[in-house]
């Protein structure tokens, strides 16, 4: 920005302070003499300081080159930090999809899954679409002989905020059985209560 811009600029902020100074003190009825000039003083910065800041040295420095190489600078690093980010979260996803196991995230009052891997499927036949919209469909998978004591020992784990591990056989979407470890970490939510688990399902041998 031109030398003869940043002037101009700082003296349109300042008679736009003053002006509203004065009628501030108008208002107030506050006469030209006593505390009048300290009054004057003290607005006018108040007013002008952070506009002349905002507007005029922070447009000052992005227009020069070195503010411009600042800015430039800036953004690469941006850009790349935003790249490796999204490279580790890739990375991630792939790892848990790529597992032999069924990665899962749950609400922790209502067992409503809100995420689960795509081993899911090949592991136990249910499409994901069916863990993430049915209510109760973790239930539905235990075998009916252990689902009681498996639900129970589950609530009691969660109601302690303990994080637990759970084994019993899960009726694929075929019909066959496996037997399966359940390994439930409990997280707290806001205001202390269990607010979601996340859990890793293994098939494991009879």
């Amino acid at each position: 920005m031109k030398p003869w811009r940043i002037f101009l600029r700082i003296i349109l902020v300042i008679l736009a302070a003053e002006i509203t100074t004065m009628f501030l003190l108008a208002h107030l009825g506050i006469s030209r003499e006593g505390i009048y000039p300290l009054l004057d003083t003290g607005l006018l910065l108040i007013l002008s300081a952070p506009f002349i800041h905002l507007w005029v040295v922070n447009g000052a420095v992005r227009a020069s080159p070195v503010g411009g190489g600042l800015a430039a600078a800036a953004l690469e690093r941006e850009e790349v930090a935003r790249e490796k980010a999204e490279s580790s979260a890739r990375r991630l996803q792939e790892l848990m999809h790529n597992l032999d196991a069924i990665v899962y995230e749950a609400d922790a009052s209502t067992g409503r899954f809100s995420f689960v891997s795509e081993r899911a499927q090949s592991l136990l036949g249910y499409p994901a679409r069916r863990w993430l919209s049915e209510p109760g469909f973790w239930e539905g998978l235990i075998h009916p002989e252990d689902r009681v004591r498996t639900v129970e020992q589950r609530m009691a784990a969660i109601s302690e905020c303990r994080d637990h591990k759970l084994e019993y056989r899960a009726v694929t979407a075929d019909g066959s059985i496996v037997h399966v470890r359940d390994a439930v970490r409990v997280e707290l939510g806001p205001e202390g209560r269990p607010g979601r688990i996340q859990g890793i399902m293994v098939e494991t041998a009879c």
